[in-house]
This record gives structure tokens, sequence and C-alpha cells, in this order.
């Protein structure tokens, strides 16, 4: 949208306007979309479940018209009387058997062509008469259907139903009816009968009924319907039978939860093929199986796309209206908006005669107003401020010159202190070498001792290069404080730590000598990469703190050792400690406890810089009144390594 049509306020509006317009619709839409759906699902799961009942009640009819056949044949008086005559000591068994079978054949299975076979069985469990002639004499005494009728008969009646799986997969199962044959007179127990009966009998109470036009009847067509047993065996479906039979539902979950719990489990889940579905899973207590109608998850749901549309529609439709009515609004307050920015712009740029009109009888009229008079306002002040920031001006540099010549004064008392020793020992030898100057000179006249003279040269000698050593020392403390602010300057070198600590000793020794007894403990250590100049005065730093931490007479003990590929420094002294509270402090710039005049916070500063600067570490452990010890860690490096990083 091109920007003279709308600003960003326009476009800020227009949104906002969109959101207005629509949010209550797409609430609405939404909670109705949500509503539907679960009153669909309701719907799909009621039709369901309906369906599932039906054939739950057809299922419980064929059960009991099978069991009354079967019990209708167990009152056959020619059945009894021959199941107990082949039982008889003498008697011709084989036409007695012969007899029963023609009869079973004739009179008994042909009633009912889903009837695959009656047989009978004796107390013993072996058949003894069967319409299927490989069947006489197998021994069935393990079968359920042969021991159930007992235990059906002393508790609760004598029948018994149930499916007998195959051998194999390449079957189908058999539903087995059977019960008891009882001696008319005595009423015990002279065998049992039962019925082979087809496993179609179930599939017929699921199979979709014919095109009548019913919508019920088209629903079922849809539908899914499994009858499986406890072991989670599809035993009939509705379709695909030649596919699921015998099929595993084990991970459906509804079938095990219906069979484990006994009530019907309601849930969408995904079918043996992968498709998700909507499934109702029924028990049939009587069998204890369980009869599971799926629908298709998209079938079950078709509705809500109509719906959807139909939302998408709406929608679509109040969003264009709501656009253009915004639209118009937007850009009606674009334009007073615009003309405000721009005079912001004018007065941004300095232009403060700028003024705004607006034709408008509104807020945006009232916020011009007060924009015109703030702009007058900004002008008076502005030429008010421009005079005090030049006031402002004068005093801030004045403030600057004054903090610049206190840091300067900070430092130079540091660099004083630093100095001074070295100093000190300086100006001593050359009095000394002026005192034996001059002592030469009046031997002028007089014979020398050539010896005596020798030994005044070299202690003149010995003078001077003291001095020169304290000179290069003041040098090279002067250094290390300008590369405190100017780190990584310096030549690398491969230095002797323990060597380094002697010669930091002798610069302090004569701070040194009359309060502290020194004790070394060296470890034979390799050279390092460094900056020695950088080392000493680590080291002499560190030596006159302890020095000036020893009130009278104490000891410094200085330790070296190597750690794996680091190197360590320990030096502890029996001064006075540092106070827990000063522990974290003592390394900050400027930092010092002592007197004003005495110390300028330096020292343990720089030390802290210079070992961090070679990839070292510091640490300080102390006990008011018993001492501090400062350990220092640095690296093993090779000059590859300092120039990688």
């Amino acid at each position: 949208m091109p920007s003279k049509v709308l600003t960003r306020f326009g476009v800020n509006q227009l949104c906002w306007f969109m959101l207005i317009a629509l949010l209550p619709l797409t609430i609405a839409g939404t909670v109705c979309y949500f509503f539907v759906k679960g009153q669909v699902k309701r719907d799909a799961i009621n039709e369901l479940e309906l369906e599932a009942r039906a054939i739950q009640g057809n299922i419980v009819y064929v059960l009991g018209e099978n069991l009354a056949r079967v019990v209708d044949f167990s009152s056959d008086g020619f059945i009894r009387d021959s199941t107990k005559t082949q039982a008889l000591p003498g008697a011709d068994a084989g036409a007695v058997r012969r007899d029963l079978n023609k009869h079973l054949e004739v009179n008994k299975r042909s009633l009912n062509p889903n009837i695959l076979e009656v047989f009978v069985i004796d107390t013993t469990g072996r058949v003894v008469a069967s319409t299927s002639d490989s069947r006489v004499g197998e021994d069935v005494s393990e079968k359920q259907y042969f021991k159930q009728p007992f235990l059906h008969f002393e508790q609760t009646g004598p029948l018994f139903s149930r499916e007998e799986m195959p051998a194999d997969d390449a079957g189908e199962p058999d539903l087995i009816f059977s019960t008891l044959l009882t001696d008319k007179l005595l009423h015990t127990p002279i065998g049992v009968i039962a019925n082979r009966v087809s496993i179609g009998v179930l599939l017929n109470t699921i199979l979709p009924v014919p095109n009548t036009g019913d919508e019920e009847a088209k629903a079922s067509v849809r539908d899914h319907i499994y009858i499986a047993n406890r072991d989670n065996f599809i035993l009939v479906a509705s379709k695909n039978p030649g596919e699921t039979h015998l099929k595993n539902l084990t991970g459906t979950y509804v079938v095990e939860r219906a069979i484990a719990e006994g009530r019907v489990v309601i849930d969408t889940y995904k079918d043996l093929w992968g498709r998700r579905v909507l499934g109702v899973a029924v028990p049939v207590r009587e069998t204890n199986w369980v009869i599971l109608a799926e629908r298709d998850y998209k079938t079950a749901f078709a509705p809500l796309g109509r719906i959807r549309n139909l939302f998408i529609i709406l929608n679509s439709s109040a969003a264009l209206m709501a656009f253009l009515v915004s639209f118009f609004v937007s850009r009606n307050m674009s334009a007073a908006v615009r003309k405000l920015k721009d005079g912001t712009e004018m007065v941004a740029r300095g232009d403060l005669d700028h003024r705004i009109e607006l034709k408008r009888k509104d807020e945006l009229k009232d916020l011009s107003l007060s924009f015109n008079e703030m702009t007058k306002k900004l002008k008076d002040y502005t030429e008010e401020r421009a005079r005090r920031a030049e006031e402002l001006r004068k005093t801030q540099k004045q403030l600057f010159q004054a903090e610049k010549m206190s840091s300067l004064g900070t430092l130079a008392s540091g660099i004083a202190h630093e100095v001074n020793n070295p100093l000190s020992y300086i100006m001593n030898n050359i009095e000394l070498v002026k005192d034996y100057i001059g002592d030469i000179i009046s031997t002028k006249e007089q014979v020398i001792n050539e010896k005596g003279l020798l030994s005044t040269l070299e202690e003149m000698e010995s003078c001077l290069k003291d001095a020169k050593a304290g000179t290069e020392q003041i040098r090279k403390i002067i250094s290390a404080v300008y590369e405190f602010s100017h780190p990584g300057r310096d030549k690398l070198d491969y230095v002797d730590i323990n060597k380094t600590i002697d010669d930091s000793l002798k610069v302090v020794w004569h701070e040194l000598k009359y309060k502290a007894r020194v004790t070394k403990d060296y470890a034979e250590l390799p050279k390092i990469l460094c900056y020695p100049h950088y080392l000493v005065q680590v080291f002499t730093n560190l030596f006159l703190n302890a020095a000036s931490a020893i009130l009278e007479t104490g000891e410094i003990r200085i330790k070296t050792y190597r750690q794996g590929q680091m190197i360590c420094i320990e030096m502890s002294d029996t001064g006075v400690g540092i106070p827990e509270e000063n522990l974290k402090r003592i390394f900050d710039p400027f930092f010092t406890t002592k007197d004003v005049g005495k110390g300028t916070g330096l020292g343990l500063s720089i030390v802290y810089n210079l070992i961090t600067q070679a990839e070292g570490s510091i640490e300080v452990t102390s006990a008011v009144g018993k001492g501090t010890t400062f350990k220092i860690t640095l690296p093993l490096r090779r000059e590859s390594d300092v120039s990688s990083t």
C-alpha cells in the first residue's frame, strides 16, 4: 500500500479496526466449530454404539438359539440310551455307534446348515459318536467344552458355548455349544453332547444390511465391525474378512480395556491398516467377546468440512467489509497525522516558527493547537537553554581539568612509592663512590698500597653496578606503570623462575634484611616463555607488600613447583594478615588500607594485570594475625602457543 495513502499510524489503526471487527467473529466461529465437532463426535459415537448394541443383541440371540438347540438334542432319548448302552459290558459298541452316528447325521445335523458336526463324549472325555467318523475315539478330555458342562452342572446349569480356534492360521474358528447328557431317572451325568457350528452365524449378525434406502443401513456399510475374543483375535469382520481373519488386535487398547474392564470403551486411534478411526468397543459378557465398531475419522467428521467452508466464507466477507470501512477511516486520520508528522519534522530541523492548521473538530484539532503552543514555548526554552548550555560547558571544562590533575597527582604518588627504595640505594652508592674517589686523590703524593687501591676500586665497581641496576629497576618500574594501561609491549623470552625470584630479592633486599628471614624451597623447573621484567615487577611488589605487613620481624617463605603443565610460585609471610572483607578488593586499582601518602593501591593491581596478561592466575589466602599467602600459577608455553593467541 503506497505510503501517500496511509501513514504507519493509519496502518496500525487499520490493523486494530480489523482485529476488533474479526476477533468476535473468529471467537464465535471457533466456539461454534468445536461445539459442532463435539456434537458430531457424540452423534457418531451414539450411532456406532447403537449399531454395536444391536449386533450384541443379535449375537446373544444366536447364542441362545444354538444353546437351546443343543439342550434340545440332549433330551433325545435315543442319544441318551445309545450313550449308556456303549458303556455297558458286552454291548455291541460298534453297532450302537453306527446307529447313533446315523441318527446324529440324519435327525440332528441336517436340521440347520450351519451345524458342522454333532458329537457325543462319554464321561472319560472320549468321543463315542460323531457325524464326522474321523473324530470317533478322539480324546477331548482337556477341552473346555468337555470340562465346563460339568462345572456348570454343579454351579449354574448344564450350558456351555465358546469358540474353538483352529490348530493353525489356515482354517476358521468354530463355535462349540455343549451340555451334559444326564440319566433320565437318576439325573446323573452320562456324557456330553456338543454341536460344532460355523462361525458364519456370527458373520450374518454384522454383515451390512442390503441397500434399502435407510440411512442407518447406509451408515453400517461405511463402518467396520469386528468381533474379537478374549485373546484379542478377530473372529469375524464385516469388511475384508479374508484379510482380517484371526488377525491379532493386540495394541488396540479399546479392545483390551473393554475386555479387562467389562464396559463400553470409546476413543480415536489407528486401525490395523494405520488409518485413523473412531472406535466403540462393546463387551459381550456371555462369551467374553468384544464387538468393535469403527468408522473412518474423516467420514465421521465430514460435516465439519461443510461448516469450516461456511465459516471461511463468512469470515472472508466480514474481513472485506471491515477492511473497506477501516481503510477509509484510517486514510482520513492518516492525512491529519501526516500534517502533524511533517510539523514535528520541521520543528526537528529547527524551524520553530512553523505552525499546523487542521480543519477538523476532534481531538486531532486540539492536538495541533497544543503542538503550536508547545512550539512557541519550545522556541523560548531553546534560547534559554543555549545560554545555560554555554555556562555549563565552561563549568564542565573546569571540572574535567581538576579531575585530570587529581588523577595525575595520584599516579605520581604511586610512582614515587615504587621508585623511592631503588633511588635511595643509588644515591648512597654514588656517595660511597664519591668518598672512594676522594681517598684515591688524597694518596697521589704518598706511596700507594697496590692491594688496598685494588680493593677500593673493586668496591667502587660494585657500587656502580648496584647503582646501574637500581636505575634499570627504576626504568622498569616506570615502564610497568605505563604498561599497566598499555599491556602487550616488551619482548618475550624464556625465563628461569628461580633466578628471577633471586634477582627480585636483590632489588628489595635492603627492605627485607632487617625485618624478615627468607626461606627458599625451589624445585627444578623448566624455563617459561614470558616478559622477564614483568615477573621482576610482580615479585618485587609482593616482597615489598610482605615487608610492609611484617611489623617487627618475621619470615618470608618462597616455594616453587611444577603441577602438570603449570608452574606454581607460593609466597607466604608471617605479617598481620588481610581482613576477610578486603580479600576480594585487594587487586582493585587504587585500593589500599595504608595511611594517606603511604600507598596508592597500584601495586597488587599491577601484579594482577601482569599475571593475567601472561595467561596465569593469582590467588590469595590470609588469616588476620597469622600471615598471607599468594599463589601464582603460570603456564608452560611455546612460542607457537603465544603466537596463536
